[in-house]
């Protein structure tokens, strides 16, 4: 068992010896600069793209900083750092990035500020209180060795503790873990998710799906981001169409999804893009699709779970057709109708209805709201056609 607090000593260093994680594995980014080149690490040009990003990403909290211009500086845990073997007088902040990147942004401001503004005074009070740092000194010289003590320690703070990172950040990190384990690339190998496991202190199972959950999202956009409309990219939060899907029993059976399998099998990975992919990214087109976002997919087994009853008589699954996509509806108007036919709602009325709706449309609301309506109408004008073929059948 690894016992952390053998390797770190408490110090106190000059803040402007404290430099940002150009590798914080918060990005969640694949592209890392490493640990070994000390010019890259320590590059101002490479701190200054690390603090935007913190900055772009909210990781910086505005109720932070003014928590530290009004009540001082107070740090509830002292950040973790580590020194270069190359390199003397620098340390590069393993855990408090977002802590120090606060200060380093306030600092950035008071350059900018004029000495007559009413918070001048703060700003420099904050400035000068933190120009000596109390931190603890991570005592490690070996690289590999310090990159395994790192993940112990960050899984402490934010994979299995109480300061939690985004999903995907979460799972490229465990992932890269594994893979530097020796981890095999063709299917999840059980013994190394064990140890990475072991390593972030969360459960095997919990490990697994990360492993799985980002190997699938790299495969599946290896194989479908040439077939996004108008030059889009798949975006990290896409990954919970994935993690929806793996874990649902109901729904790893209809993707033909193991437990140790890395990618969808060729008619899996269909199904997902054409249920949520095809019809585009934004958010007008994105609503066109069968499944729009990842929680829709858990509907699919409600309506065969109502299906299934013996009471209803109903077959409003059918109606989902993921290798034919132009055939199916979408899952949101099928689940309407099975609501409508759950709480006895005639199909005639739903239609008087919505013809009595419509008559009450002013012109004035069709022109303010025509972009809108445009897409609504081209909707409406589906289902019409489709009500209108499986009438006459």
């Amino acid at each position: 068992m690894m016992r952390i607090n053998d390797h770190i000593e408490e110090i106190v260093v000059d803040f402007d010896s404290l430099y940002l994680d150009i590798n914080n594995p918060r990005f969640g980014s694949k592209k890392k600069k490493g640990y070994e080149d000390n010019r890259v690490l320590f590059d101002l040009g490479e701190q200054g793209k690390t603090l935007e990003l913190l900055n772009k990403n909210k990781f910086l909290k505005q109720d932070l900083k003014n928590s530290i211009l009004s009540l001082g500086w107070y740090p509830d845990s002292k950040p973790i750092v580590w020194k270069h073997p190359k390199e003397k007088g620098k340390y590069v902040v393993l855990e408090g990035n977002c802590r120090i990147g606060t200060l380093k942004k306030i600092r950035e401001e008071f350059t900018r500020m004029n000495d007559e503004s009413d918070a001048f005074e703060n700003y420099k009070s904050v400035i000068s209180d933190t120009s000596k740092i109390e931190v603890k000194l991570l005592k490690e010289d070996d690289i590999v060795e310090m990159a395994k003590k790192m993940a112990h320690i960050l899984s402490v703070r934010h994979i299995s503790g109480a300061v939690a990172w985004s999903p995907h950040a979460r799972n490229v990190y465990i992932v890269e873990s594994y893979f530097s384990h020796g981890g095999d690339r063709n299917k999840i190998d059980m013994d190394t998710v064990r140890v990475v496991a072991s390593l972030f202190g969360v459960s095997t199972r919990s490990a697994r799906s990360s492993i799985q959950n980002a190997l699938i999202f790299e495969d599946f956009k290896s194989r479908y981001s040439h077939m996004l409309k108008d030059g889009t990219k798949f975006d990290v939060r896409d990954q919970q169409f994935i993690e929806q899907i793996s874990s649902s029993v109901f729904l790893r059976d209809r993707f033909s999804l193991d437990k140790l399998d890395v990618k969808f099998d060729d008619d899996a990975a269909l199904m997902l893009f054409n249920g949520s992919f095809l019809k585009g990214r934004g958010d007008e087109e994105r609503e066109l699709n069968i499944f729009p976002t990842a929680k829709s997919w858990v509907v699919w087994k409600k309506l065969v779970d109502y299906d299934a009853k013996p009471t209803t008589s109903t077959s409003f699954a059918t109606d989902i057709n993921l290798l034919e996509p132009e055939e199916s509806r979408r899952i949101f108007d099928i689940e309407q109708d099975m609501i409508a036919h759950k709480n006895g709602v005639m199909p005639t009325e739903i239609i008087d209805k919505l013809i009595e709706e419509l008559g009450r449309i002013d012109l004035d609301t069709m022109i303010t709201k025509s972009d809108h309506l445009k897409s609504s109408l081209k909707t409406l004008s589906e289902r019409i056609k489709n009500l209108s073929a499986k009438i006459s059948k």
